[in-house]
């Protein structure tokens, strides 16, 4: 069966997630909770476009990642025999991911808001709970990157080299500060992965497309 506009759109989210990302995370950061309130709202106000644009980017990216980690779950069940194990666990680490994203923005446009309306006691509580909002999601990121990795070792369903990659960037999103390694690689890692699933789609839908001939040859 050829590959649907749907199942590409799945694999192209992918690369659509690794733009967003981009622009929903590398952004100046913030003055710390050292600052005064005062210089926290001098500085939103400064760069208020950039952040907002970086808040509502990190919304969309949850968006497009979903329906990525959906894709993501399809390719992996594809090869998993028994119980969708590997390929669960993978899609719930999305799901977090997701989610974790989306409370970024939430604490990025609110702090935004907080600043717009120079409320400096607010933008203060936002900057104790934005030194930690990159928690979730990296953890969210391990979960999703191990489960991917050792299930792409298992099924066969990605290639060894990328599984292994993956494996190992799960592991760093859990030794605390290499963590760090994992988030910036986290966009090129959604290129690849999302162009391998494209092309995979496309190499299914020809196999079945060369099945169908031989039968009513």
């Amino acid at each position: 069966m050829k590959a649907s506009k749907f199942d590409r759109f799945l694999a192209v989210s992918g690369v659509l997630a690794a733009v967003l990302f981009v622009v929903g995370g590398f952004h100046p950061d913030p003055p710390g909770i050292s600052a005064s309130a005062q210089s926290r709202v001098d500085w939103y106000a400064d760069h208020k476009s950039m952040m907002e644009i970086a808040g509502f980017a990190g919304a969309y990216f949850a968006v497009v990642f979903a329906f990525f980690a959906t894709g993501l779950r399809r390719t992996l069940r594809s090869g998993e025999a028994g119980e969708s194990t590997y390929s669960t666990a993978a899609l719930a680490g999305g799901i977090l991911v997701a989610g974790g994203s989306i409370f970024n923005s939430v604490v990025l446009l609110a702090s935004v808001d907080a600043a717009d309306k120079g409320n400096g006691a607010a933008l203060t509580t936002f900057a104790y709970i934005n030194d930690f909002t990159w928690l979730p999601l990296i953890a969210a990121l391990a979960v999703l990157y191990l489960a991917t990795g050792l299930g792409g070792l298992r099924t066969a369903t990605l290639p060894k080299w990328l599984s292994i990659v993956t494996i190992v960037l799960g592991v760093a999103c859990i030794l605390g500060p290499a963590g760090i390694a994992a988030w910036f690689a986290t966009p090129v890692w959604l290129v690849i992965v999302g162009v391998l699933m494209l092309r995979r789609g496309s190499a299914e839908g020809a196999a079945t497309a060369d099945a169908r001939s031989a039968v009513y040859a």
